[in-house]
């Protein structure tokens, strides 16, 4: 018993004494520590503005953590009391307001209010005080200086810091604002001839432009010294401050050396211009010491210190510079090696005597416009090339340079020759005299010439799509993974496929998901891209959850197809394709090979798969039907061919594109009238141009397909489309079935052709979450 009584003790004991370890804890030492930190804000009192300085810190304290602001009040006061103590009962009147009425959960205007009254209240209580008058600058002073600051605290405390690692433009800002808070009362303190504000700040600006952008450099500068002026408190060699934010701002980050040089002898040129003033020895003295130090700290910790203070998305910038660059570069050299194949397409077609006779045409040419003009050094010498590219061309075109798909080409030359025109009728002349008694030409070689023109066409094609259509977002996509950080969302990655309107295609990856994310970050995404959109989750996989963002969707697809070969054949030589792309859109198309059977069918689904690789790339539609007619068009046999038929629907603006290549009519059902899309193109690799139709679609629009064999038996194409508004509206499948029935039985029962329908109902969007 006597034991067990003893051990109860000792345990009683303990757990005292552990009580008593506790009353200085680690997490209260540090919070008396960081009280410290903020003491020198006592000094601020000596400005005679009461405790203006002090209340906006003092409040971003309190809601961030009540008692780190209690012990920072206490700390302050307590050190008044040595400073000046009259003041402590002015402090006091301000202070205590702030630990009862001023709480996160007020209205943002209301904590506006308190704090103002308080800082006003605060003033004149030290005027009356002190016997001085009150200044009407001084009160407009202080409401503006409590505002901007208890702002700058604010929005850094809405930001979630749970989940941060690194800083946000609303720290740097804080942060910032937080530096001129502690060092503002050291201006009122003066040491062997230093004051000891002016020497801190100086270095803090200069350090500002090593660390932040040229921006909060110089609005810190001039914010300080206004706040200075306009204080009122006379503080001898502050006008120096703004001289040292410009040099700090514009000179180079990386270059310390040069800076140094500057902020040393830059301050004392300016002295001797008149623009400063005040004892030179002083003055040159603390700039000297200023500049020593920041010239010592960045020697040894320029790479720590570069940018620290830079936030994510501004990197971005630079980022984005560099990708525009690299895509321009690579773009120019897919031009020059088009330009090169181009060449060779000519040369390929042209023999010696020609050449002889070109060659004869340009100098004849040169004679007559080129030998007085101002520019002959520099077309002849210096852009010899180029100039006898320009006049060749113009030379074997002839007249048909004069054409309309010319104009690109006759803007280039007027910009480079100063008698373009005249120089372009001489052509006309020489090219009848010289040039067009020679353009016969063998097979093979007109075959080897179309064979490098389409390969130039497809390096165009692409240049241009590199160039053009992938344009670089990415400062927005940081500023969407900064603000989703800010609000605690763990987001691991943020992949943009598209970010074109309406085109939308995010893929996101959140470590934690929670079920309030997504109307945080739909929010968030319909504030960037200013268009609402969808969200999905793909999948998760432990703690990781992949989510996918799509512009909202007018409409869904129903998808439904019937074909059958020639005379019931199971091999039928159309073939079909359905992809859904990156960006939301669905793409259908449909190809009819030459003829039947296994060869049609060979050349109709090699032409898909071209198209599919193609699509793969993530090329546009025209391009991507651009480049696989021209890749059609390099084969050795013309006498095989296939038609396309090419629809890519997107489902967020309500619009259907048709890209026809030789390829029958296709139709829209609308209630009992039928919309017929029809284009007179050339089957694959013998179009030109290839021309897009565009149709905005509507729900219970119903869109139908079919190849030559469903309908080339019938006499009259509107004969087809009444049988399209009498066909029952129900699954797509069976009204794709009852279209190759219904043009089976206008046949009489006969498949002369293989037939293929393809059907898309136009159904109303199911709601996924949504913005």
């Amino acid at each position: 018993m006597a034991q067990t009584l003893s051990a109860l003790n000792d345990k009683l004991n303990k757990q005292i004494v552990k009580e008593k370890s506790k009353l200085i804890s680690k997490d209260l030492l540090g919070q008396i520590l960081m009280a410290l930190v903020f003491s020198p804000l006592a000094f601020s009192i000596n400005f005679g503005l009461g405790a203006c300085f002090c209340i906006p810190l003092l409040c971003f304290l309190i809601e961030r953590d009540k008692r780190q602001g209690l012990f920072t009040m206490l700390i302050i006061t307590l050190l008044t009391l040595f400073i000046d103590y009259v003041q402590v009962l002015n402090l006091i009147i301000a202070f205590v307001p702030l630990l009862f009425f001023v709480h996160r959960e007020n209205n943002d205007k209301i904590n506006y209010l308190i704090l103002n009254l308080l800082g006003l209240i605060s003033y004149t209580l030290n005027s009356i005080l002190k016997q001085t008058d009150i200044n009407f600058m001084q009160l407009i002073f202080i409401c503006l200086f409590i505002s901007a600051f208890y702002t700058i605290y604010l929005k850094s405390l809405e930001i979630n810091h749970t989940k941060k690692q690194f800083l946000f433009k609303e720290d740097v800002y804080a942060l910032i604002a937080f530096l001129f808070n502690l060092q503002i009362g050291l201006f009122t303190i003066n040491l062997y001839g230093f004051n000891l504000g002016l020497l801190s700040m100086s270095l803090t600006i200069m350090f500002l432009g090593m660390t932040t952008t040229a921006l909060n450099t110089l609005i810190t500068t001039f914010l300080v010294y206004f706040a200075l002026v306009f204080s009122g408190y006379p503080i001898q060699g502050n006008t120096i401050i703004p001289y040292l934010g410009v040099f700090s701002a514009f000179l180079p980050k990386e270059n310390f050396s040069l800076k140094t040089f500057c902020f040393f002898l830059g301050p004392v040129v300016i002295y001797y211009l008149g623009y400063l003033t005040g004892d030179l020895l002083g003055f040159f003295l603390s700039n000297a010491l200023v500049t020593t130090v920041y010239y010592i700290v960045s020697f040894f910790c320029e790479n720590h210190l570069l940018n620290i203070l830079t936030p994510k998305y501004e990197d971005a910038k630079y980022y984005q510079i560099y990708v525009e660059n690299f895509r321009e570069e690579v773009s120019q050299r897919l031009l020059n090696f088009a330009e090169l194949f181009k060449t060779f397409a000519y040369k390929s077609l042209e023999s010696s005597a020609e050449l002889m006779k070109l060659d004869d045409a340009i100098e004849e040419l040169t004679e007559r416009h080129c030998k007085k003009c101002l520019k002959k050094e520099l077309c002849l010498n210096c852009n010899h090339i180029k100039t006898y590219n320009y006049f060749s061309q113009i030379l074997k075109e002839g007249e048909e340079i004069l054409n309309a798909d010319k104009n690109r080409f006759l803007d280039l030359f007027s910009m480079y020759c100063f008698a373009a025109y005249a120089v372009i009728n001489s052509a006309i002349e020489l090219n009848q005299e010289y040039l067009l008694s020679s353009k016969t030409h063998n097979n093979t070689n007109l075959l080897f010439q179309s064979q490098l023109q389409g390969l130039a066409q497809i390096l165009q094609e692409y240049a241009i799509e590199v160039h053009n259509d992938y344009e670089s977002d990415t400062i927005k996509i940081e500023r969407l993974r900064d603000k989703l950080r800010k609000a605690g969302v763990n987001i691991i990655y943020v992949k943009a496929n598209c970010i074109k309107p309406k085109n939308l295609d995010i893929d996101l990856g959140i470590r934690n998901y929670e079920g309030h994310h997504d109307n945080l970050i739909l929010n968030f995404l319909n504030d960037l891209f200013k268009e609402e959109v969808y969200i999905s989750v793909l999948k998760t996989n432990k703690n990781l959850t992949k989510l996918k963002v799509t512009s909202k969707q007018v409409f869904e697809l129903e998808f439904g197809t019937s074909y059958i070969g020639k005379d019931g054949s199971r091999i039928s030589g159309d073939n079909f394709l359905k992809c859904e792309m990156h960006n939301g859109n669905t793409v259908i198309a449909l190809s009819d090979g030459m003829g039947s059977g296994y060869s049609a069918h060979v050349e109709s689904k090699s032409t898909l798969e071209l198209l599919n690789k193609m699509l793969q790339t993530g090329t546009n539609d025209k391009t991507a039907v651009s480049i696989l007619n021209t890749l059609l068009s390099l084969k050795e046999y013309n006498e095989r061919y296939s038609t396309l038929d090419y629809a890519t629907i997107n489902k967020s603006k309500g619009t259907i594109d048709f890209y026809k290549i030789g390829s029958a009519p296709s139709f829209i059902i609308r209630g009992n009238k039928v919309i017929r899309i029809d284009n007179a193109n050339l089957p694959m690799g013998h179009s030109g141009e290839i021309e897009k139709v565009t149709c905005e679609l509507m729900v219970n629009d119903i869109i139908v397909m079919v190849s030559d064999g469903v309908i080339e038996r019938y006499n009259n194409i509107n004969k087809f489309e009444k049988t399209l508004v009498q066909i029952l509206r129900t699954s797509s499948i069976q009204i794709a079935h009852d279209i190759i029935r219904a043009a089976i039985t206008e046949f009489g029962g006969k498949i002369p052709d293989d037939m293929t329908a393809i059907v898309i109902k136009v159904n109303p969007c199911k709601n996924k979450l949504s913005a």
